[in-house]
This record gives structure tokens, sequence and C-alpha cells, in this order.
């Protein structure tokens, strides 16, 4: 091959280099041209409606499918924990459905526990939970973790000991109970610790223990709202020590530095007062 033929090939090449380079430039100019005067792209989740089969029926259709259908209602348990909106029965109904088709299956009574009762003035949806997990107790007698939440939960909701106690003397008698089980026990047979500093103590041996990250979340995220209900408590204590009355609003607190909350929970979260009672309502904005 001649020289110039050499040179001539080369030539080719570079432009045919050169014009990819540019068709490319182009490309992604027109793309970022295109996603600056775009609207914004957006995902809305909904709850869907749930038709769960009866736990009652599950022992006799589930043809040798036991573990794999637990599994399946497992999966769909976590995925739906993201839109349920706290009421709606479906949740009662697949951890009726997973206990009823793998009781041994110890991960979803921990979930259950904590994540279904969602609003701590409704103590019968916790005794509902109870009820099935008391299964759990059973069928797993080696675990120390179901009790123990359970009486976690019954001391958060309640503020009594008498609950927390009985499940958590249960924790104490398992083998592989952690020191904080039987040091948490020890508090409440002396009534020794109460108020916030119970609910930390309970708490934080959970969140030290698990290592579910999706448990571990809604721990910290109740145990954060634990923190705001004692600040408020205590804040609108001061407040009337100070004023004479109740708040009617959270400004007259932090203005007057009764109480400093976060600015995540300021923006998600609004508060309404009694100023006949002093009692408040945490509810989360839509």
């Amino acid at each position: 091959m001649s020289q110039s033929a050499n040179f001539i090939e080369k030539l080719q090449k570079k432009s045919e280099l050169v014009i990819a380079v540019l068709f490319l430039c182009v490309i992604i100019s027109a793309q970022l041209a295109y996603d600056r005067v775009a609207p914004h792209f957006q995902v809305r989740t909904k709850e869907a409606r749930k038709d769960l089969l009866p736990a009652a029926l599950l022992p006799y259709i589930h043809f040798g499918f036991s573990s794999i259908l637990a599994d399946i209602y497992w999966i769909r348990m976590i995925q739906d924990h993201v839109t349920w909106d706290g009421k709606r029965a479906f949740f009662i109904d697949y951890f009726k459905n997973i206990t009823t088709l793998d009781p041994r299956f110890e991960q979803s009574y921990l979930f259950a526990i904590w994540a279904i009762p969602s609003d701590r003035n409704d103590i019968a949806r916790l005794d509902e939970v109870a009820g099935i997990t008391n299964k759990g107790i059973e069928s797993i007698p080696t675990s120390w973790r179901i009790p123990y939440y359970l009486g976690t939960q019954y001391y958060l909701f309640t503020k009594t000991y008498d609950k927390a106690k009985e499940y958590l003397k249960i924790a104490t008698e398992k083998k592989d109970a952690p020191p904080g089980v039987y040091l948490n026990y020890s508090s409440f047979v002396i009534n020794e610790v109460k108020g916030y500093r119970a609910s930390y103590d309970l708490v934080k041996v959970i969140y030290d223990t698990t290592s579910d990250e999706t448990l571990k979340k809604i721990v910290a995220a109740g145990l954060e709202k634990e923190v705001i209900n004692t600040m408020l408590e205590r804040g609108i204590l001061a407040y009337k020590t100070t004023m004479g009355v109740y708040p009617s609003e959270l400004e007259q607190l932090t203005v007057r530095n009764f109480v400093s909350l976060p600015t995540t929970f300021l923006e998600q979260f609004t508060v309404f007062f009694d100023k006949k009672t002093g009692g408040f309502r945490i509810v989360e904005r839509r």
C-alpha cells in the first residue's frame, strides 16, 4: 500500500472519529437542553386495595408450599409498609397469614410488633398484635426478642409496668438474652427508672441488637418521636408554671425557648394543642 493510500485511510478514520464525537456531543447537548425545560418527573405511590386470603383457610390450600407463600406475603408486607396509612386492617392480615404459614418465622413477629401499632392511642391494635405474637413466643421458645419487643411496646404505649414486666420477664428466661434485657427488667421490678429514661433504655437494646435496616429505621423513628413527646410535655409544663396557662400553639413554646425542635420535624409535622388541658396531638403533614 502506498504512503498516500495510508494517509488517506488514517485521515478517513480520524474523520469518522471526529464525526462520532461531534454526534455524541450533539446528543448530550440536546438531552441537557430538554432536561432544563421539561417538567420534573414525579412518582406518587398509592396504597392499593389488598384482598388477602383468610388465615384460617391457608393450612388447607397451601399445597405444600407454606414456606414459599410465607416468603411472598413477607416481601409484600415490607413493600406495602411504605404506603400503609397505619389504619387499614390488611397489614394485620399479612401478619396473620405469615404466622399461620410459618409460625417459626421470628422476623415477622419483630417487624409486626414494631410497625403495626402506629398510633400510641390505639392500645386495642397492640393487644391484637400481642394475641398473634403469643403464638410466636410458644413456637420459638428460644427467642428473647419477641417477648422483649412486645414488652417494650407495651411500656411505650401505656407508660405502665405490668404488661412490660410480664413480657420482659419471659425475655430474661431465654439463654441468649443480652445484658441490657436483664438490666431493664431489674429496673422495672424495683420501679427505679421511669418516663423517657426507661423508654430510651428499652429501645436502645432493640436498636443495638437488630441487623434489619428497615426495622432499625422504624425503631429510630419511634425513639425520636418519644424524645419529641417528652420535650413537648416538659415545655408545656414549664410554660404553664411560668405563664399560668397552657399554650395554644407551638410558637408560644419556641419563641420563649421552652422547646427547641428539629427543623425536619417542623417541616413534616404539625402540633395541635388543647389549651384547656395541656394535651397535644402530633399530625403528619400531607
